[in-house]
């Protein structure tokens, strides 16, 4: 009988190619990440106002969600349980709430194959706008 992996290399290179849910307490400071599941929650009595016997008033109701687009490598940059500070791949930074956020780890050659093919992306849209021209921002009017 022969074995499908012949060596350990061929079974770390083959499980690199999985994202794996990761536990808050598990990260560290330079991790690649990607929110793989959000977690909504509303009181009960505004999800079922007719029937209170479904659920006690008391306890929220819970709806996990998978988004369509936060799929995007972030690298971990701070930790403060249930804090993360995150940095996305165009520079940015956004702070997650692991109570509300499923994340996965992602293997370092992944996230950085994506990482420069966001970046390729978005330098080619920038070309196309065309030298000296930003992006439009909407005017807001100041209240006086």
């Amino acid at each position: 009988m022969s074995n499908f992996f012949q060596t350990s290399t061929e079974v770390a290179e083959f499980a690199q190619r999985f994202a794996d849910r990761v536990h808050a307490e598990d990260l560290s400071i330079g991790d690649d990440v990607a929110v793989f599941a959000v977690t909504l929650e509303f009181v009960s009595f505004l999800w079922c106002p007719a029937d209170l016997s479904l659920l006690p008033p008391s306890e929220p109701v819970r709806i996990a969600l998978r988004p369509y687009t936060e799929h995007e490598p972030l690298k971990v940059r701070a930790i403060c349980l249930p804090f993360l500070l995150c940095e996305r791949p165009e520079g940015k930074h956004i702070v997650h709430d692991v109570r509300r956020v499923e994340l996965v780890r992602l293997s370092a050659s992944f996230a950085k194959r994506v990482r420069s093919a966001l970046r390729r992306d978005k330098k080619m849209k920038d070309e196309k706008r065309g030298p000296g021209k930003k992006s439009r921002k909407k005017k807001t009017r100041k209240s006086l």
